[in-house]
């Protein structure tokens, strides 16, 4: 005798007497090998309504795959699984808020700049570049400055003026105007030919504008110093000017050059 019994799920088949045996050709099941679409399927023990079935292994058990379908990837997530969400710095979430620090945003201070850009403090724009640090970093203008700088070594300023009458009281420029921005840190001066009595007072010019003196020089007692730091600007005029005189002086020299 066979019993079906039709209460509430789940149904039984009560076998009394004999095997049985359901063969059945829906689809969706796997059959006994060598007879696709029979078998049996047994469901999952415990299932939670609403989450996808999967089969389990033998392609005979069925098993709750933990997902339900709003779990999956949603259209504005594209075809990303369900964790397209990923964790930045530690945080998680389909709703994650982040830090300016996170993502490597700018700070207040640093305006429009990304957290790598350079900080004011440690720009330098300091054209002799003085500092001689390993931690701040010169500005292209900086760099421009120092290296036309570092040129004046073979740029000279120099005159030598002759008038066998006596040079005079006047104003003396050198045969060239600077061809770039240079540092310069020496002056020289002497007085070439003149009587046993000779002297005169000077001054260094940079487009009119005087720049170091008065200096006195005298005949066997020549000028000459060192560790200056006298700016020439690109295309600069330099120029010697001489304010006082004693004796004949018929030619002097003077030479603005060296690097600091």
């Amino acid at each position: 005798m066979i019993e079906i019994q039709t209460g509430a799920p789940p149904f039984e088949i009560v076998v009394n007497r004999g095997p049985l045996r359901i063969q059945t050709g829906g689809p969706g099941l796997r059959g006994l090998p060598g007879a696709p679409g029979t078998g049996d399927v047994m469901g999952a023990s415990v299932a939670t309504d609403g989450h996808i079935v999967l089969f389990d292994g033998d392609g005979k058990h069925l098993k709750d795959s933990g997902k339900a379908l709003s779990d999956l990837a949603t259209a504005t997530q594209g075809d990303k699984a369900d964790s397209a969400v990923q964790a930045v710095n530690g945080k998680t979430g389909t709703n994650v808020t982040l830090d300016p620090s996170d993502i490597g945003a700018a700070t207040e201070d640093q305006g429009d700049k990304a957290d790598t850009a350079l900080q004011p403090e440690i720009i330098d724009d300091d054209g002799a570049l003085a500092a001689n640090s390993d931690a701040l970093l010169p500005t292209q203008k900086a760099v421009k400055t120092y290296v036309d700088r570092s040129q004046s070594v073979v740029t000279e300023y120099g005159v030598m003026p002759y008038r066998a009458a006596g040079i005079g009281l006047t104003y003396y420029p050198a045969t060239r105007r600077a061809p770039h921005s240079s540092m310069h840190s020496r002056l020289y001066a002497e007085i070439v030919n003149s009587d046993p009595t000779g002297a005169m007072t000077f001054m260094l010019m940079i487009d009119g504008v005087m720049v170091s003196g008065p200096h006195a020089v005298a005949l066997g007692a020549p000028l000459d110093l060192s560790g200056l730091t006298i700016d020439v600007p690109d295309a600069a005029e330099v120029g010697f000017a001489v304010s006082a005189m004693s004796g004949n002086v018929t030619q002097f020299y003077a030479d603005l050059f060296g690097a600091p």
